[in-house]
């Protein structure tokens, strides 16, 4: 079943969105992406320097004498060492500049609307219960999706990482549960006040998906879909999935 409420922003709710405001998102930066480049490349310096000095060291002596040093060898481990420190002094440096983009969009867009969401003080809040749910596990990079039975004819999919319970230890998927939107910009708040761990839950692997729906936003989260949940996966799935 499905229903939904405008009502004040309850306790659990108005901290959630405070504690938005209180991130510190250069000290996360700082431990994400700053310190590894760091280590990354002090030791691609240092792999690049024994390099250096071992091919000045062995064109200063004669052919015997660089049969028996060690420059050779540790040329050699220095180079491993170079190119796998340089693979991930790009990877961290290249993660450091896409982060510090999302930081910079936080801060200067959505810090001021989550300011006037606390103000406003108004929750949209979809109240679901469900006795059964199908579960797409395994899904690279993302939090399972959940097809949850309204009862009525029609299904409610969530999907994407945002769609967890914001409370920690809290069951999922769960017989009842609480999408909370601000009604000033209707953006996602979080899912609240979940209680009842679901017992009817059928679990589908991600594999078991086709490539079209795992690449796509489409259905969207939050979409109410014609039929069962069985009905729904048989749909997503595609006649060449489907199990009949």
């Amino acid at each position: 079943m499905l229903r939904k409420v405008e009502r004040p922003f309850n306790e659990a709710e108005t901290t959630c969105l405070r504690s938005c405001l209180e991130m510190k998102p250069r000290g996360l930066q700082l431990k994400v992406t700053l310190i590894p480049s760091a280590i990354a490349g002090v030791i691609l310096l240092l792999s690049a320097s024994v390099f250096v000095y071992g091919f000045h060291a062995i064109s200063h002596v004669n052919r015997g004498a660089v049969i028996r040093s060690i420059w050779p060898v540790a040329m050699g481990i220095s180079a491993i060492f170079g190119i796998l420190s340089f693979y991930f002094f790009y990877m961290f440096v290249s993660s450091h500049i896409r982060i510090a983009g999302y930081m910079r969009k936080f801060i200067r867009e959505r810090l001021p609307q989550i300011r006037s969401v606390l103000e406003d003080g108004r929750a949209s809040v979809t109240i679901i219960d469900s006795d059964s749910a199908i579960l797409i596990s395994d899904l690279e990079d993302e939090e399972p999706t959940c097809i949850y039975d309204l009862g009525d004819g029609t299904s409610l999919l969530l999907r994407g990482d945002d769609y967890v319970p914001e409370e920690a230890g809290a069951p999922w998927p769960a017989q009842h549960f609480e999408i909370v939107h601000g009604t000033l910009d209707g953006k996602l708040v979080g899912i609240f006040s979940v209680c009842g761990k679901l017992e009817r839950v059928r679990v589908i692997a991600g594999a078991e998906m086709p490539a079209s729906f795992l690449a796509s936003d489409e259905p969207a989260s939050e979409a109410i879909l014609p039929g069962c949940p069985d009905t729904v996966l048989a749909r997503l799935q595609g006649p060449k999935t489907a199990k009949h």
